[in-house]
């Protein structure tokens, strides 16, 4: 299917979009990333921060095939494995990542021994691994794709979805939505904890301990992931479409 010069323009303004912010970052860090990371070796933190750096690549490219007006015929399979590949294989793989990164992060401000690690990614693990099982049903029901309707074709999307939700879905969804509120409250309460020994035991300010220990990055990825635990938990009010998920996600 050809495409119009106005619908390449519409594609290409949505691609810039989607692109320009990530782009731009990876360009103004390429050097220190060749300098600094790729002579380390093959250990956990290279692999974690090569996965976080390219994979929202990856699904930025897929994401493009499943949310914007790429004015393609996509069969309902093709549209159900980029669901599949994107949502619950790369985007899932970025969030534990970033989670674990978070973890590792706090370990090492914290100076602990290596089996109070070891303890925390062994209940990070178990918590994050119920999470998914809970949200097996509801995102094989997600997933669901069907023939294009006029609508969607008017519109130059890709696929149609089903949209349809069951009763027992929901329920799975909103126990795995207080799971990871679970999750986030704990990794909040230890964050707060690693930062206030941080502060007990040095002579500067609480703000001066934040700046040095890339405390507001911490402190951002937290509240972020608490504020979408919040919202998961409460998707039975607002819908499995709503404001705040849209802000939590983008």
């Amino acid at each position: 299917m050809s495409l119009t010069p106005e619908e390449i323009a519409e594609l290409t303004d949505d691609i810039s979009i989607w692109f320009t912010q990530d782009l731009y970052h990876h360009l103004t860090t390429l050097a220190e990333e060749v300098s600094t990371i790729l002579p380390q070796k093959w250990r956990t933190g290279k692999i974690l921060f090569l996965l976080l750096r390219y994979l929202p690549i990856c699904y930025i490219i897929l994401a493009i095939f499943l949310e914007c007006r790429i004015h393609m015929d996509l069969t309902p399979k093709v549209c159900r494995e980029l669901y599949i590949a994107n949502a619950l294989a790369i985007g899932r793989v970025i969030l534990f990542g970033a989670e674990v990164v978070i973890l590792l992060c706090l370990h090492a401000l914290l100076g602990a021994r290596r089996r109070y690690l070891a303890l925390c990614i062994l209940i990070y693990m178990g918590l994050t691994i119920t999470v998914i099982i809970l949200a097996g049903r509801v995102d094989s029901e997600a997933s669901r794709a069907l023939l294009r309707s006029e609508l969607d074709q008017e519109l130059g999307y890709g696929c149609t979805w089903s949209g349809d939700r069951s009763s027992d879905a929901i329920k799975m969804v909103v126990i795995a939505g207080y799971m990871s509120l679970a999750k986030a409250t704990s990794m909040a309460i230890l964050m707060l904890s690693v930062f206030l020994v941080r502060y007990r035991n040095t002579t500067g300010t609480l703000l001066h301990v934040l700046r040095r220990d890339s405390g507001v990055q911490i402190v951002s990825l937290v509240a972020l992931r608490l504020f979408a635990a919040v919202n998961s938990s409460f998707v039975e009010l607002l819908g499995f479409y709503n404001i705040p998920d849209t802000i939590a996600t983008e």
